[in-house]
């Protein structure tokens, strides 16, 4: 499957993930209390992928049910690529994938996949996927890309 060279995570209203020096932290990968892993034993990170034009306002514009602003602290673009050359690291490998994942209301969606890997006591391993969340954020492409002026909230 072919992928665009670029996708879109968004920054919800998650406690502290934004520095002080203005950019995402690794909070923005920091997975809900609730998550659970898929099948396969990976953890989904929402995304849309560029695949025209209108991604970037479709995204910033992105609703929840009760028609609030999901994304209220902005969007990052992430590079493939860049993705890409994390994910031939041999120690990432088998660890760091996405995935394309289409929605009703969304056709651009898909996941940044990070595999839940566990110590041997079976909790997971934190400090491994924090290295991995470390590399992710050095694939987002400028600034935050802040939400809409007129977003209602």
């Amino acid at each position: 499957m072919r992928y665009p060279e670029t996708c879109f995570r968004g920054i919800a209203n998650y406690p502290n993930c934004i520095g002080n020096d203005g950019k995402p932290n690794d909070r923005i990968f920091k997975p809900h209390s609730n998550q659970q892993p898929n099948e396969g034993g990976w953890l989904e990170f929402s995304i849309n992928w560029e695949d025209d034009d209108i991604v970037e306002e479709f995204t910033r514009d992105q609703r929840k049910p009760d028609d609030t602003l999901h994304f209220i602290k902005g969007i990052v673009r992430m590079i493939r690529e860049q993705i890409d050359n994390i994910k031939k690291n041999p120690r990432y490998t088998d660890f760091l994938d996405y995935e394309r994942q289409p929605l009703d209301n969304n056709p651009y969606h898909g996941n940044i996949l990070i595999k839940n890997v566990l110590k041997a006591n079976g909790k997971p391993d934190k400090l491994f996927r924090n290295e991995i969340v470390a590399k992710l954020l050095t694939t987002i492409k400028d600034d935050i890309i802040p939400p809409p002026q007129n977003s209602n909230e």
